[in-house]
């Protein structure tokens, strides 16, 4: 779990485990896999492990922006709740073509679910953790309830699976210069077609990632070490 209080652009990029946005104030604007939306506060974005996507925090004239983030993976935070493994359900997500962005005004209940998710987190009380697997399991139901007749999804995650291992190779070796003909070679690619789809997928060049991973870990160490900037630089 995660609070972002800020005035920034994201870049476009994507995790192995779910992620819901609950915009508490302020607005947002979202580009999911090149389309663009908008969220206001109460409204949830619930996105898939790889999906790919950007968030930009535009400045307020009055407030500012208070955005909670939850990551976690259904099979490994529900684990004890099933230890035979979870009902096929759980997975609705991996099958579903459904909306990501879940608007205040329709999604109420997902809405007082997450409020209940983030306020345990926060606080931390006796037994808060299995609060939150009871209440993250009653909103992955809430959500399947919503979704399972939905049609199957259609997406094409070929291209992004490519790409995993120049992407795993950038994320371990970010402090080296990276040639993109070795990440080429390693996606079983030419450098031309290595770059091509990367475009395809980020919408910049592997060398503008791989700048953006470089200042995502300076700010991690700047806030989480005593190191120098001068050393972090």
């Amino acid at each position: 779990h995660g609070t972002q209080i800020s005035s920034q652009v994201d870049f476009v990029h994507f995790h192995n485990c779910i992620e819901i946005a609950f915009l508490e104030k302020g607005t947002m604007t979202w580009n999911l896999e090149n389309k663009i939306y908008q969220l206001y506060p109460g409204d949830m974005c619930f996105l898939p492990p790889f999906f790919t996507h950007a968030s930009f925090f535009p400045p307020q004239e009055t407030e500012d922006v208070l955005c909670h983030y939850i990551f976690f993976n259904p099979e490994e935070l529900l684990a004890p709740l099933y230890p035979n493994g979870l009902p096929q359900d759980f997975f609705w997500y991996r099958y579903t073509d459904f909306p990501k962005i879940l608007p205040a005004e329709t999604f109420v209940q997902e809405k007082i679910l997450l409020q209940n998710i983030i306020k345990e987190f926060s606080c931390q009380n006796t037994y808060y953790r299995s609060i939150i697997m009871g209440l993250v399991q009653n909103l992955m139901i809430h959500l399947y309830r919503r979704y399972k007749n939905h049609p199957i999804s259609t997406q094409n995650n070929h291209t992004l699976a490519l790409l995993f291992p120049a992407i795993s190779h950038m994320n371990s070796e970010y402090y080296h210069n990276i040639d993109p003909k070795i990440s080429a070679q390693l996606c079983g690619l030419s450098t031309h077609q290595y770059i091509e789809k990367f475009r395809e997928c980020f919408q910049q060049t592997p060398r503008q990632y791989l700048y953006v991973i470089r200042v995502r870990k300076a700010c991690q160490l700047l806030t989480s070490t005593e190191e120098s900037i001068l050393d972090i630089a």
